[in-house]
């Protein structure tokens, strides 16, 4: 071999492992890319996830306020209902009646002094337990 066709190989096989070695990093990178790409879906499926629990979350608490509400307008409306019928019943002046409640009252159903309870209710069916009674001034 000459002189030239030496030249020549080693051009050739310094070329073939420069070749290697760009392909090797190049490689590396498009690995890097990949576990980025991964990374970011990871990322965006627990974005996603933590966003839709607390959408469930303020959905859950809207839901459980507006069955509070719902309980406390029924409750309200069963009182004045209550009022009106012992106002026909034993002939009582509503505006001499109001309702003392337990939840309010810290449990202590009493009418003032000088005041006759008119009538009782249990809504809930706890433990026999009062809800509300009528106080009507005599």
């Amino acid at each position: 071999m000459n002189k030239v066709e030496l030249s020549l190989i080693a051009t050739l096989s310094l070329a073939i492992l420069s070749g290697v070695y760009i392909i090797g990093q190049m490689d590396g990178r498009l690995a890097a890319i990949e576990k980025d790409k991964d990374y970011q879906s990871f990322k965006l499926e627990k974005e996603n996830a933590l966003s839709e629990l607390k959408n469930q979350r303020i959905s859950s608490v809207q839901q459980i306020q507006a069955e509070t509400e719902l309980a406390h307008n029924t409750i309200k409306s069963e009182k004045s209902e209550a009022i009106e019928k012992l106002s026909k019943l034993k002939k009582l002046n509503q505006n001499q009646c109001h309702t003392v409640d337990s939840s309010v009252n810290g449990g202590k159903l009493m009418c003032k002094v000088g005041e006759y309870v008119a009538g009782a209710q249990n809504l809930r069916g706890r433990n026999n337990t009062l809800d509300f009674i009528i106080c009507c001034s005599a």
